[in-house]
This record gives C-alpha cells, sequence and structure tokens, in this order.
C-alpha cells in the first residue's frame, strides 16, 4: 500500500481539525493554513504524477470540480472565504478515494471532492433536526415562536424552525457567533424577519440587537453562523469509511 494512502488522510484531519477548532472558537482561520496545507496536496500530488502513480487527468477533474464549486458558491455568497479555499486545499489534498477504506458500508465515491461536498452539506443540513425540537422545547406559556409576525409566511415561519434560534435578547452575544434574524423596518416601524443573516455586516447587525432591546424585546431570532468547516471535517470522515450519503440513498430507493 503507498506510503501516501495513509499520509493524505492524516495530513487532511489534522488540517481540518485545527481549521475546525479556529473556527468553532473565533470564526476565524488564517489563509496561511489553507496556503501551507493546499501546497503540500500539491507536493504530494507531482511526486505521484512524476512517479507514475497518479495521472494527470486524475487530478485535473477534481480540482476542476472544485474550482467552479468554489467560484460559484462564492459568488452566490453561501460560503465564506474559508470555506472556499478550504476545497481549493482538499482538492489538492484528496482528488481521488482513500485506497486504505476499499469497502465501503455505503456507495463509493465517483468523485471524491463531489462526495465530500455532498457529504458535508448532509451532515450541515441535518443539524436541521436538532434546531428544530430545540425551538419547539423553547416554547413556553403558549406564547408562539412568532409573536408579533403574524404577516409573515408560513414557508418563512417553517424555515425559521428548521435554521435558527429564538433566544432571550439578554443572552445573545452577537456577531460572529449569532446574527439577529429580526429587525425593524425603518418606514413602518413593524417587526419583521430575514431568513439571512449579515455576515458581511458585524456593526450593522449589532446595532439591530441594540434597536431591538430599546424596543423592548424579550425575545430574538438568531442565526448560529454554525461553522461549516466542522461540517467539512464530519462529512470527509463519513467520506472516507461510509461513501457516499445521497448516492446510498438514492441505491436504496431505486433497489426497492
Amino acid at each position: 500500500m503507498p506510503l501516501f494512502e495513509y499520509l493524505r488522510p492524516l495530513i487532511v484531519l489534522t488540517m481540518l481539525g485545527y481549521a475546525s477548532y479556529k473556527d468553532v472558537k473565533t470564526r476565524e482561520v488564517n489563509d496561511v493554513v489553507w496556503l501551507v496545507f493546499g501546497t503540500s496536496g500539491l507536493l504530494l500530488d507531482l511526486y505521484e504524477i512524476v512517479t507514475g502513480s497518479m495521472s494527470l487527468l486524475d487530478l485535473a477533474f477534481p480540482m476542476g470540480f472544485m474550482v467552479v464549486f468554489a467560484l460559484a458558491t462564492g459568488l452566490l455568497g453561501f460560503f465564506g472565504g474559508a470555506d472556499l479555499l478550504a476545497f481549493l486545499a482538499l482538492g489538492l489534498l484528496q482528488p481521488r478515494p482513500v485506497s486504505v477504506f476499499s469497502s465501503y458500508v455505503g456507495f463509493p465515491p465517483i468523485l471524491f471532492p463531489l462526495t465530500l461536498v455532498s457529504n458535508a452539506i448532509f451532515v450541515s443540513a441535518s443539524a436541521s433536526i436538532l434546531v428544530l425540537a430545540l425551538n419547539l422545547l423553547s416554547r413556553k406559556g403558549g406564547v408562539s415562536l412568532f409573536q408579533g409576525h403574524g404577516q409573515e409566511p408560513a414557508w418563512k415561519k417553517i424555515v425559521m424552525l428548521i435554521s435558527a434560534r429564538r433566544m432571550v435578547i439578554e443572552k445573545v452575544s452577537g456577531p460572529p457567533f449569532q446574527y439577529p434574524l429580526e429587525y425593524m423596518d425603518p418606514d413602518t416601524g413593524e417587526l419583521k424577519l430575514r431568513l439571512r443573516p449579515l455576515l458581511d455586516d458585524d456593526d450593522k447587525s449589532a446595532k439591530t440587537i441594540a434597536e431591538l432591546k430599546e424596543s423592548g424585546h424579550s425575545w430574538v431570532w438568531v442565526s448560529y453562523a454554525i461553522p461549516f468547516l466542522l461540517a467539512l471535517a464530519f462529512g470527509y470522515i463519513v467520506s472516507i469509511t461510509f461513501g457516499d450519503i445521497l448516492m446510498t440513498l438514492i441505491s436504496m430507493l431505486f433497489s426497492v
């Protein structure tokens, strides 16, 4: 078994473990982390290409996917800068499935970066179940979770229930850990909901929390800004041990 088949997962887990810790604690990861680990991945790739254990196409297709995915999601604002750099570093470090884990429980990865991203998104989305349970348990005294938001459509309330948390406003620490999803309409003075937090404007988010407190609000819907790098780390572990979650579910569906 080639040494690199053990070395690559070890490097990736080290990178994602450290980055996840920093993301959870500070919501910031120095770009040097991705540069150092990405460079190590590139050196491993070049060595394997030169020695013939990996072809140029083995690297080109996964990296092409990661570059397109990173650019597309970055332009749409779905992920932060650290997440996008992580995708590129991962593409260099792990362009193909890990042969050390040759027997997958689920559907084996076809294009490893695609499986990795899909699994990470699946892990992140599964947190919605926990968020929903916590929101329903936080309802006390028969008070509506959406008191003051009777004008909001039902679909928006459902999205809030599975993606945000209703908290006592005095316990909200604010950016960069929690972002308000409620605000006072400057024209009408009505309390309104927004689905996406203002992640690029911490000052405005902090100001919104202060305005809500001054207006006498005791509760507020917030986004926890769950660190995606943590989901990416779990997604990687699932990818190299279990396989592709989405493809496994699809294959099970068609086999029924």
